[in-house]
Protein backbone atom coordinates (compact mmCIF):
# COMPACT_ATOMS: atom_id res chain seq x y z
CA UNK A 1 0.00 0.00 0.00
CA UNK A 2 1.47 3.46 -1.10
CA UNK A 3 1.44 6.34 1.74
CA UNK A 4 -1.54 8.46 2.02
CA UNK A 5 -2.45 11.11 -0.17
CA UNK A 6 -3.45 14.34 2.03
CA UNK A 7 -6.92 14.96 0.30
CA UNK A 8 -7.55 11.33 1.65
CA UNK A 9 -7.76 12.31 5.60
CA UNK A 10 -10.61 14.40 6.27
CA UNK A 11 -10.27 14.90 10.21
CA UNK A 12 -8.31 15.93 12.67
CA UNK A 13 -8.54 14.21 15.33
CA UNK A 14 -6.89 14.41 19.09
CA UNK A 15 -5.02 10.96 20.08
CA UNK A 16 -5.01 11.00 24.25
CA UNK A 17 -3.32 8.49 26.24
CA UNK A 18 -4.63 6.89 29.56
CA UNK A 19 -2.80 9.61 32.23
CA UNK A 20 -4.61 7.16 35.12
CA UNK A 21 -7.44 7.83 37.59
CA UNK A 22 -7.95 10.37 40.45
CA UNK A 23 -10.74 11.34 42.88
CA UNK A 24 -12.84 14.62 42.63
CA UNK A 25 -14.04 16.96 45.56
CA UNK A 26 -16.74 14.55 46.24
CA UNK A 27 -14.37 11.14 46.06
CA UNK A 28 -15.24 10.03 42.62
CA UNK A 29 -13.10 8.24 40.37
CA UNK A 30 -12.24 10.29 37.45
CA UNK A 31 -10.26 8.86 34.41
CA UNK A 32 -7.94 11.33 33.29
CA UNK A 33 -6.68 11.82 29.37
CA UNK A 34 -3.69 13.42 28.18
CA UNK A 35 -3.06 14.42 24.88
CA UNK A 36 -0.34 12.38 22.73
CA UNK A 37 -0.65 14.08 19.52
CA UNK A 38 -2.88 15.37 16.83
CA UNK A 39 -3.18 14.24 13.32
CA UNK A 40 -5.22 14.14 10.25
CA UNK A 41 -7.46 10.74 9.68
CA UNK A 42 -10.17 9.14 7.66
CA UNK A 43 -12.40 7.75 10.34
CA UNK A 44 -15.39 5.72 8.46
CA UNK A 45 -18.28 3.92 10.68
CA UNK A 46 -18.07 0.26 9.76
CA UNK A 47 -21.03 -1.38 8.57
CA UNK A 48 -22.09 -5.07 7.09
CA UNK A 49 -19.69 -6.88 5.91
CA UNK A 50 -16.65 -4.58 7.05
CA UNK A 51 -18.08 -4.73 10.71
CA UNK A 52 -18.05 -8.65 10.47
CA UNK A 53 -14.58 -8.82 9.39
CA UNK A 54 -13.26 -6.34 11.82
CA UNK A 55 -14.69 -8.37 14.73
CA UNK A 56 -13.09 -11.07 13.40
CA UNK A 57 -10.15 -9.28 14.46
CA UNK A 58 -11.07 -7.02 17.73
CA UNK A 59 -14.36 -7.90 19.01
CA UNK A 60 -16.90 -4.53 19.05
CA UNK A 61 -14.70 -2.53 16.51
CA UNK A 62 -17.32 0.17 15.36
CA UNK A 63 -14.99 2.29 13.10
CA UNK A 64 -11.90 2.40 10.94
CA UNK A 65 -8.97 4.93 11.33
CA UNK A 66 -6.40 5.29 8.59
CA UNK A 67 -3.87 7.96 9.06
CA UNK A 68 -0.16 8.50 8.36
CA UNK A 69 2.49 6.60 10.63
CA UNK A 70 3.30 7.89 14.39
CA UNK A 71 5.52 5.75 16.49
CA UNK A 72 3.76 4.93 19.86
CA UNK A 73 0.31 4.53 18.98
CA UNK A 74 -1.72 1.59 20.68
CA UNK A 75 -4.47 -0.29 22.16
CA UNK A 76 -4.72 1.51 25.36
CA UNK A 77 -5.04 5.08 23.45
CA UNK A 78 -8.74 6.78 22.24
CA UNK A 79 -9.14 9.35 19.48
CA UNK A 80 -11.50 12.57 19.80
CA UNK A 81 -12.74 14.23 17.42
CA UNK A 82 -15.65 16.35 15.83
CA UNK A 83 -17.92 15.10 13.12
CA UNK A 84 -19.81 18.14 13.73
CA UNK A 85 -19.18 21.34 15.35
CA UNK A 86 -21.92 20.58 17.88
CA UNK A 87 -20.70 17.23 18.36
CA UNK A 88 -17.36 15.23 19.85
CA UNK A 89 -17.15 11.62 19.57
CA UNK A 90 -14.55 9.31 21.38
CA UNK A 91 -13.18 6.21 20.11
CA UNK A 92 -11.41 3.71 21.91
CA UNK A 93 -8.38 1.68 19.94
CA UNK A 94 -8.53 -1.78 19.64
CA UNK A 95 -6.55 -2.60 17.41
CA UNK A 96 -3.10 -0.69 15.80
CA UNK A 97 -1.89 -2.23 12.08
CA UNK A 98 1.20 -0.62 10.80
CA UNK A 99 0.29 -1.31 7.25
CA UNK A 100 2.92 -3.90 5.28
CA UNK A 101 5.24 -2.77 8.38
CA UNK A 102 6.41 0.60 6.36
CA UNK A 103 5.91 3.18 9.13
CA UNK A 104 4.10 5.14 6.40
CA UNK A 105 0.65 3.83 7.51
CA UNK A 106 -1.66 3.12 10.06
CA UNK A 107 -4.81 1.25 10.32
CA UNK A 108 -6.77 1.48 13.80
CA UNK A 109 -10.30 -0.44 15.06
CA UNK A 110 -11.93 1.49 17.17
CA UNK A 111 -14.72 1.18 19.56
CA UNK A 112 -17.07 4.24 19.53
CA UNK A 113 -18.31 5.22 23.37
CA UNK A 114 -21.80 4.63 24.17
Amino acid sequence: MAAIRSGQLRFLGRIENDSGTTRNAVGEVVESWAEYSIAWMDIVKLSGTELVTAQQIKTNSTHQVTMRYQDGIDADMRIKWNPTIASTVTLHIVDVNNVDYGNHTLLLLAKEDG
